[in-house]
């Protein structure tokens, strides 16, 4: 006979068993469950922290753009950022942390200016090129008349397209943009070469161009030498005389680390200016003047509300961007924006800009007559010379009477009226220029003109990489002023950083 009793207490025990089971496996799940859920949070409130301290990077840049000082705090989506900002020269290093439940991220960006529009280019069509079509041309070049292709002799001119940076960018001897400006100055040229007053090989680069001219018995003479028309401007110079001020504006808001008020300065000792490239050096004098062997030593950024000039075995050694305004800043407008080394040593290793607005003129001037071997006189990369007025033709110069010229880079003339002029010395090299040279003049504007003499030891060759890298430098410093053309802040470098 079966025990159903028996048989009942095994099923309890059985049913209670799998009831156990049962409600310790739906312990664990809902550990687990619980479990996957507080990670998930975790990591949702992670992601959301990242995009908290992302949102605090876009305020302070907001704030940095509009003129603020970049420094925010304040809750965001079930969170909370705040900011700090470092400047770094004309840069700005932005930390955003914030902070969402257990969680905290930090960013760390770097904001540099951007034009929102570009700046004209500058290019080299030529080795020496003018533009802008002026409605008189000067051309001089005596020296060639004795000297003839011979470059031991100290009257030796050569204008040379070929590139010598080994990138094989070879160009134009001398370029003219301008159909009226090529015929007026290319009559002249073939007319001289056709005489033998002058080589053709002074204008040597490629093309080659065929020139005819006749003469008044019908007689045709054709001239083949390396000067031609380039059908685009190098550089628009109406553009940017009418930046001219504004430029002015940009420098006269840099941050100076250093300023020197005077009405004259007259520097007979060794003085030195500015330790680091950041550092910004402002003189506002109408006359700077280095002499009796004085020095001016210094790094960074220059800027001279006048104009300086270098006598009697003066030195002025600059490693950085110098710019000479003629008093547009700091002192009433009116003054020349001169560099003039007069018996004296100049080196810049890095642009110069001078700068005429007003009613004043923009000039380079070069007179050594004591100096028979070295260079007196070098600069290393754009040598801007921008004549802006405003009520009467401007004025471009760069002139050596004597005294020897380094240059690599390149040199720019712009203004209504824009002058070279290289004076004979003998036994010297007088100007040794390896890169372009730029004439510019507006295209539209009444009695412009052009006016190039080279009388002494000449030589302009073609560099590709120094006048690219010269060109990139100088418009990386305007572009930084953020006058010229619209700008706004823009990361250039991100990191993850860990907040305190």
């Amino acid at each position: 006979m079966v025990n159903r009793n028996s048989e009942k207490g095994t099923i309890i025990v059985f049913a209670l068993f799998v009831v156990m089971l049962l409600a310790g496996m739906s312990s664990a799940f809902l550990m687990l469950t619980t479990s996957q859920s507080q990670a998930t949070q975790s990591q949702a409130d992670d992601i959301q922290t990242l995009f908290i301290a992302k949102a605090g990077i876009g305020l302070a840049m907001n704030e940095l753009n509009g003129g603020g000082d970049g420094v925010v705090s304040g809750t965001f989506a079930g969170g909370t950022y705040q900011t700090t900002v470092t400047p770094i020269g004309s840069d700005f290093m932005v930390t955003a942390n914030s902070y969402c439940g257990y969680n905290k991220r930090g960013i760390e960006v770097v904001l540099s200016k951007v034009p929102t529009v570009p700046l004209p280019s500058i290019n080299a069509e030529a080795s020496v090129g003018i533009f802008g079509d002026p409605s008189k041309m000067k051309l001089s070049i005596p020296g060639n008349r004795q000297g003839g292709e011979d470059e031991s002799l100290d009257r030796y001119v050569k204008i040379d397209g070929h590139d010598t940076s080994g990138n094989d960018e070879d160009i134009l001897g001398f370029g003219i943009q301008g159909a009226d400006a090529y015929k007026q100055l290319m009559d002249k040229i073939a007319q001289q070469i056709a005489d033998g007053k002058l080589p053709a090989s002074v204008f040597d680069g490629d093309p080659l161009v065929e020139y005819i001219i006749g003469d008044k018995k019908k007689k045709t003479t054709t001239i083949t030498t390396s000067v031609g028309m380039v059908p685009t401007p190098s550089l628009d110079a109406d553009w940017w005389q009418s930046k001219a001020e504004s430029i002015a504006d940009g420098v006269a808001a840099l941050a100076p680390t250093l300023t020197i008020n005077t009405d004259d300065a007259k520097i007979t000792g060794t003085v030195y200016w500015g330790s680091s490239s950041s550092d910004v050096t402002v003189v506002n004098a109408q006359r700077l003047e280095v002499i009796g062997g004085g020095a001016i030593h210094g790094t960074g950024t220059l800027i001279i509300n006048g104009d300086i000039s270098i006598k009697q075995n003066g030195v002025f050694d600059w490693d950085g961007p110098v710019i000479v305004t003629g008093g547009t800043t700091g002192t009433p407008k009116g003054n020349d924006a001169i560099l003039n080394n007069q018996r004296g040593s100049v080196d810049i290793n890095g642009m110069l800009l001078i700068l005429g607005t007003g009613k004043s003129k923009a000039e380079v001037k070069i007179n050594d007559p004591l100096n028979n071997e070295d260079a007196s006189t070098k600069f290393n990369g754009a040598v801007m010379i921008l004549s802006g007025q405003e009520d009467k033709p401007d004025k471009a110069t760069f002139k050596v009477n004597h005294g020897g010229v380094e240059m690599d880079g390149i040199l720019m003339l712009i203004g209504d009226k824009v002058k070279l002029e290289i004076h004979k010395q003998n036994n010297m090299k007088q100007f040794d220029m390896d890169g372009s040279v730029i004439l510019a003049v507006p295209p539209d504007a009444k009695k412009t003109q052009a006016s190039l003499k080279i009388g002494g030891y000449t030589t302009i060759t073609y560099n590709s990489q120094k006048t690219s890298d010269a060109i990139d430098s100088l418009m990386s410093f305007l572009e930084n002023l953020g006058t010229i053309v619209p700008t706004t802040l823009s990361i250039t470098s991100w990191r993850e950083v860990t907040p305190p």
